[in-house]
């Protein structure tokens, strides 16, 4: 009976902290009957990440493993001039989205100029690698800040973070061990839950930076018109890490949930938060 009420008070204990540090972060709260159900989920999924929070790594341990990650990435250069205008907007734009994070990380932007790189994916540390594929899907300023401010919050959520812990765990393997991880670990996306925060804390990053909702609408619609017909899901991200590529369009959606999903989603935190449809900029770059 002993061991029961003690096991009882751990998880109480646990909920208790994931309550706290809850209603302490900073992001937005949402009004209405829906709030409660929302900062409930919040709780809930806050104190399943209790144990991994505890022995979280320090910011200057994910910096340097995503430099070195990110090292092969920076080594690429662009000789075309439109891609090199590309590599400049994806820069500025980021910069704008990123200064409105909670960490205070040195968040960085590595533009792929491989027509057939129709990805985007972050590293520890604050790293973002983004596709010339997926860049000339797009159409505004705005979408891909959407998309930008959704890899940016992986980064903020510590979802990189927890990500590299995990595989840690899995090999046993020590922080110098972590150095060596393939940037494929992180291509392969994340828990269905963890991509739909994601959705919803980079939109409102890019909201806050000055962008349109619309953008964050529209960049779902341009996913699901690229959606592949036979959509096979992969079964287990982590699983599939290893697998060469991880660029193309159906490697994108193996890795993500349904864009209708993740639109309708979005559209209902536009509705909660009030969030005028103002007008979008058309992306100014060489094509």
């Amino acid at each position: 009976m002993t061991t029961r009420w003690l096991v009882l008070g751990v998880i109480v204990l646990a909920a208790g902290t994931a309550i706290v540090y809850g209603l302490r972060r900073k992001d937005h709260v949402q009004a209405g009957s829906g709030a409660l159900w929302g900062w409930i989920g919040e709780a809930q999924h806050e104190a399943s990440r209790v144990p991994a929070a505890a022995t979280r790594l320090t910011d200057e341990e994910e910096i340097r493993i995503g430099d070195c990650l990110a090292e092969w990435q920076t080594s690429r250069t662009q000789t075309l001039p439109a891609d090199i205008e590309w590599s400049r907007t994806v820069d500025e734009i980021g910069e704008r989205v990123a200064a409105h994070a909670r960490r205070r990380l040195p968040y960085r932007f590595h533009y792929v100029p491989q027509d057939h790189f129709f990805n985007a994916y972050a590293l520890p540390g604050g790293h973002v690698v983004f596709g010339k594929g997926l860049a000339l899907a797009l159409d505004t300023d705005d979408e891909l800040a959407a998309i930008l401010g959704h890899e940016i919050a992986h980064v903020d959520r510590y979802h990189c973070a927890e990500r590299a812990q995990l595989e840690a765990a899995s090999r046993s393997i020590p922080l110098g061990g972590l150095l060596t991880l393939p940037a494929a670990l992180f291509k392969a996306g994340y828990t269905k839950d963890q991509e739909l925060e994601a959705d919803r804390y980079g939109t409102t990053l890019a909201v806050e930076a000055g962008y349109s909702p619309l953008g964050a609408v529209h960049a779902m619609q341009v996913l699901a018109k690229h959606q592949p017909r036979a959509d096979r899901r992969a079964s287990n991200p982590i699983q599939e890490s290893g697998d060469a590529g991880l660029d193309s369009v159906q490697e994108y959606f193996k890795s993500h949930p349904d864009p209708a999903l993740r639109l309708q989603a979005i559209e209902a935190l536009i509705r909660s938060q009030g969030w005028l449809p103002s007008p979008e900029r058309t992306l100014a770059h060489g094509s």
